[in-house]
């Protein structure tokens, strides 16, 4: 009988911890009233330009939700949320962020999209288990050689920005699956994409490109290429070893000829999803 009571207790323990988990937040004003049972806080287009310092006092928080409003600067105390897996701060007017944004160590996924950033923190490095990091549509004119330091990368989207060329350091990405370049300022493939051993897709699509290295072939693990809308005038003859695409697109490059072989080449990736 006692064991049968000390199940029932531990069970009745465990569905409460999983249920507070599961529970969501959608004011800054109902998770403060019990701090340490918020998990999840959604404050998406909440009209916030301003983000209290008590967002600190939230230290289970494991996912949260930010976008959609008009932060222009973090408060300090966010880095004490040390429990987020996820974290989404686009579309606000952030221009840098905390010096000390490091010490979120357990971010799997963080998207910063669609805000005025040009840099990122050193301590960006320290986000070791980091998968999915977006920077889409900021002012990034140099790649942040410090996102080359995260092991556990997996995707990431840089696109619409002003990026011109790739650091050789990328090629420490050994996880790295995919990449989004496209609406950036290439007019040349960086060589060192193509040592990315793990890379499925791959988008190049809108930028001012010429011409690919004949090393794209050893991206062979690739599923899915864009490269419409550049000023491509040849393909390298490597490209028909690419034999996993399931999505190649080249439209849109007018001065493009293709041989033979890749007319047929390309005819072969369209018949696979068609």
């Amino acid at each position: 009988m006692k064991k049968l009571i000390l199940s029932l207790l531990i069970l009745f323990i465990t569905l409460r911890i999983y249920g507070q988990k599961d529970e969501r937040y959608y004011s800054m004003s109902e998770a403060l009233k019990d701090p340490k049972k918020v998990y999840f806080l959604s404050l998406y287009s909440s009209d916030i330009t301003i983000l209290n310092d008590s967002i600190g006092l939230l230290t289970n928080l494991t996912n949260l939700e930010l976008g959609l409003n008009q932060i222009a600067v973090l408060p300090k105390n966010i880095t004490k949320l040390t429990n987020l897996t996820e974290l989404f701060l686009n579309s606000n007017q952030l221009t840098e962020l905390p010096e000390d944004i490091g010490k979120l160590t357990k971010l799997e996924k963080l998207s910063l999209n669609t805000n005025h950033l040009s840099k990122l923190p050193e301590s960006f490095s320290k986000l070791i288990n980091l998968k999915e990091l977006g920077i889409t549509s900021n002012n990034f004119n140099v790649f942040p050689e410090v996102i080359t330091a995260l092991p556990s990368l997996t995707t990431l989207t840089i696109f619409n920005n002003q990026l011109t060329t790739l650091p050789e350091s990328i090629t420490k990405l050994k996880n790295l699956t995919t990449l989004h370049l496209n609406s950036n300022q290439f007019t040349t493939v960086p060589e060192c994409i193509t040592k990315l051993p793990s890379l499925t897709t791959l988008y190049l699509n809108s930028n001012q490109i010429t011409a690919l290295p004949e090393s794209i072939g050893n991206l062979t693990n690739l599923t899915t290429l864009l490269l419409d809308g550049n000023q491509i005038t040849a393909l390298p003859e490597s490209i028909t070893k690419l034999t996993k695409l399931m999505k190649f697109t080249i439209h849109n490059n007018d001065k493009l000829i293709l041989t033979p072989d890749q007319q047929q080449f390309k005819k072969m990736v369209f018949e696979k999803t068609n």
